[in-house]
């Protein structure tokens, strides 16, 4: 898997769209206040694979379903999984930020 970046490179430019967006707000949430709400990963392009596995944000049909109803640790381990889905790793940092 390759590491998470600060910011995005150019070649993050050739990704679809939609992957921009997702890596955009992960990106978002490595520096986010722990209080702070998680933003939706859902990108409006939902289409999904044979894995069940929406095409747009890379949630199971059941990471989608439990969204709403699930607290901030919850959404936060629902992003780790969609980013491993993408291959990327995430940083482990302790610097007062949400930890991921």
């Amino acid at each position: 898997m390759q590491a998470l970046p600060d910011t995005l490179s150019k070649d993050d430019a050739a990704l679809p769209f939609h992957q921009q967006i997702i890596l955009r707000r992960w990106l978002l949430i490595s520096k986010m206040d722990p209080s702070s709400p998680l933003p939706s990963p859902c990108v409006s392009v939902c289409r999904v694979s044979d894995e069940n596995i929406c095409k747009g944000c890379f949630r199971s049909l059941d990471e989608i379903s439990d969204w709403a109803k699930s607290n901030p640790d919850h959404q936060l381990r629902i992003w780790k999984n969609l980013i491993e889905r993408i291959g990327l790793a995430y940083p482990n940092t302790d610097s007062g930020k949400i930890s991921i």
